[in-house]
């Protein structure tokens, strides 16, 4: 089987031992779908994220199709930023004629900001009114 997944350009099942990823146990599995094509996964769980997780490339990759997926993931200092924003949408792969996707811009913060906006093509899409759930 030649799918297998990089982490910065390191092959999942040889990672060191100073690896941060290395406590995700990265296993491989595979099923055969309903539809009878067949799913291969590489999956892991890390309890918590450390800043030596920061900047890791992944690269989900199959020889045997010639194509793979990229992945960088950076990790927030949370002491040091306590505002996040959000935004996300359909994948490239998900947007085409005839499929519906929702559109989210979100802001976690320590207080409401009413003046977050969104903007459509450079233009204010609306004011909302905002909800504040009670306490």
């Amino acid at each position: 089987d030649s799918f297998t997944m990089f982490i910065n350009n390191v092959n999942y099942t040889n990672l060191n031992s100073s690896s941060p990823w290395l406590a995700a146990n990265f296993t491989k599995s595979a099923w055969r779908e309903t539809n009878g094509t067949y799913t291969v996964a590489i999956e892991g769980f890390v309890d918590y994220f450390t800043m030596q997780h920061d900047r890791t490339d992944f690269l989900c990759y199959s020889a045997k199709y010639e194509r793979g997926r990229y992945f960088w993931i950076k990790i927030k200092d949370r002491q040091a930023n306590q505002t996040n924003i959000h935004i996300r949408g359909p994948k490239p792969s998900e947007a085409y004629v005839g499929a519906g996707s929702s559109v989210t811009c979100a802001i976690n913060a320590a207080n409401v900001d009413d003046s977050f906006t969104m903007f459509i093509n450079n233009n204010v899409h609306q004011q909302f009114q905002l909800l504040q759930s009670k306490q």
